[in-house]
């Protein structure tokens, strides 16, 4: 193999590490960059830009985590909604027992209710 062929492969490598987790040379929570590639396969920086099939797959493996990134805001903003409505029908509730309880104490605040214990 010549040298531009294992300097793919080390890339190509790189990435499935990373992808993994099981980085050896960067944090394995650090997430899909070239930098972050080309420091976990030990090359260079601007290396990995003159594979353009490389760069092409850190582009869509970034637009994924991206994608799904932004999948898993929406569903946290979609939960804090649905709870946001059930805190508001419950205090319109509550408003509602508490007038409908003053109105009774309206009703009975001229009357004198004796309470004998047997």
């Amino acid at each position: 193999m010549s040298k531009s062929e294992n300097t793919r492969l080390e890339l190509l490598n790189a990435i499935d590490r990373i992808l993994s987790g099981n980085t050896i040379r960067i944090d394995a929570k650090r997430g899909v960059s070239a930098i972050a590639v080309e420091e976990e396969a030990n090359l260079g920086n601007g290396s990995a830009y003159y594979y353009k099939d490389v760069i092409e797959k850190i582009k869509q493996l970034k637009s994924k985590a991206i994608t799904k990134k932004q999948a898993q805001q929406n569903s946290d903003v979609t939960k804090l909604r649905e709870k946001l409505a059930n805190e508001k029908r419950l205090k319109e509730k509550y408003r509602d027992e508490v007038t409908s309880l003053k109105e009774q104490m309206s009703l009975c605040s001229g009357q004198y209710f004796l309470v004998t214990s047997l």
